[in-house]
């Protein structure tokens, strides 16, 4: 039971996507985005475009998907921006191959990429379970 709990807290704090790459339809379920074409450099040089691929936990994201009517796509996921502390995400740019990758400073081992213009990415976790007991010095 401990690993179960230690891999839930795993894939709550680190699990991410791309804004735009999913959607809620007017039935209110969240899909994955067909038309989705990627984040450019511009976007995917700022946290804000990544979220929290989960069930919200911000007081504002919480109710998004029981309002009547449309939700907008970044209305309904919490953004990684908002962790705590500030700093916890390493975002790194590499022009030559048109990806974005992202590593958690909180749980080592976790790494997301994103191909930019394209709808590819995916993220991983290759550690020991163990929190980085030291980030809020690091930062």
């Amino acid at each position: 039971m401990i690993v179960h709990d230690v891999m839930q807290a795993i894939d709550h704090a680190t699990s991410i996507v791309p804004r735009g790459a999913y959607v809620v339809t007017p039935a209110h379920k969240v899909i994955r985005n067909k038309t989705f074409e990627g984040l450019n450099a511009s976007t995917a040089s700022s946290l804000v475009n990544f979220f929290h691929f989960r069930e919200p936990t911000e007081l504002q994201r919480l109710g998004a998907l029981e309002k009547k009517g449309l939700v907008a796509s970044t209305d309904f996921l919490d953004p990684i921006s908002g962790d705590i502390p500030k700093g916890s995400w390493a975002l790194k740019f590499d022009g030559p191959r048109e990806t974005v990758t992202l590593s958690s400073l909180k749980y080592p081992g976790y790494h997301f990429a994103h191909r930019l213009g394209s709808s590819e990415f995916a993220g991983a976790y290759f550690g020991n379970g163990a929190i980085n007991k030291d980030l809020v010095f690091m930062i």
